[in-house]
């Protein structure tokens, strides 16, 4: 039997379907939501920007405030490298070379392992504090009326591509499928799905990944990223995304925020097909939210002073 994001599921579940009903119709009615309730700043602006960042010298970006609560909703193969930037964000105590690694990372689980050595009272100063800061945990109710929202957001048919090249090429399980096109079918939406509280990927059987998704949804997920996160970024620009969140909330941009630490079988494989081959409409939920997210970061980059590549430009023109 297919689920539907109405419907509560064991251990995991979301409110009974009058429930998302109001709350779709309040999230889209009141997108005009003020984003973050900034306090004074205490990280202080970031005196780096110019070294890292392609700044638009005319405009003048607002001054950033400290994000002093903030959930980091981490989508599988969307860059566990933005957890260098949580993590020194939360803890500016740590050494600045400091960042999660491969070399001291046990079983390849490199931002927890990095959270329970390094980030404690010893490198933290308490004035932010970041939930979630491993782990791919869909969003809880309590976590979206709380807000502070952070997550890099990525072009469907790579982080599906990513996926495959790392699960489903050797066709393991029925979870990942040998064909590119039946691993994209089964794992469509993985991005939407964990913004509505529901798995991407850690799932028993594929009777778990077949949720159906109404325009409902969609339309909640999409007011969201309005008027809940309090941050959205692209993996596909990393260097612009790190800019962004530094001039949003200050401090200062540390050596490796703008590495990928733990690069991903598409950065280390070429094999065909390649993400090129996945038509859009192959993972439309995920695609839609994806131009959504696209276009908040845009206009951030420019009210901030960032100024937009071209090929992001194209994507939202």
């Amino acid at each position: 039997m297919q689920e539907t994001c109405s419907t509560r599921r064991k251990g995991r579940g979301r409110t009974a379907a009058p429930a998302v009903a109001a709350a779709a119709a309040a999230l889209v009615a009141a997108v005009v939501v003020v984003v973050v309730e900034a306090a004074p700043t205490d990280r202080h602006p970031a005196t780096n920007l110019q070294a890292y960042c392609d700044l638009d010298p005319d405009v003048r970006p607002p001054h950033p405030t400290t994000l002093r609560d903030m959930r980091w909703i981490h989508f599988p193969k969307t860059g566990t490298s933005f957890g260098t930037c949580l993590a020194h964000y939360t803890c500016p105590g740590l050494d600045p070379n400091a960042y999660p690694n491969r070399a001291e990372s046990p079983n390849g689980n490199y931002m927890q392992y990095f959270a329970e050595t390094y980030m404690n009272s010893s490198t933290c100063d308490g004035v932010v504090n970041l939930r979630e800061s491993h782990g791919h945990t869909p969003l809880r109710e309590r976590e979206i009326a709380a807000g502070g929202i952070v997550g890099m957001f990525r072009d469907p048919r790579h982080r599906d591509y990513s996926g495959w090249l790392v699960h489903g090429r050797r066709g393991e399980s029925p979870l990942h499928p040998e064909q590119l096109s039946d691993y994209v079918h089964l794992h469509r939406a993985c991005q939407m799905r964990m913004l509505l509280g529901f798995e991407c990927n850690r799932v028993d059987s594929v009777s778990e990944l077949a949720v159906q998704i109404s325009r409902q949804d969609v339309e909640y997920a999409l007011a969201l990223l309005d008027s809940k996160f309090a941050f959205v970024g692209l993996t596909e620009f990393w260097r612009e995304s790190i800019c962004l969140f530094h001039a949003m909330f200050g401090g200062d941009i540390t050596p490796h925020e703008m590495a990928n630490v733990r690069p991903g079988a598409s950065v280390r494989v070429r094999v065909r097909p390649r993400p090129s081959d996945i038509d859009t409409a192959a993972d439309a939920h995920d695609w839609e939210l994806y131009q959504h997210a696209a276009s908040i970061f845009v206009s951030r980059l420019r009210k901030y002073g960032i100024r937009v590549p071209p090929a992001l430009a194209i994507l939202v023109a």
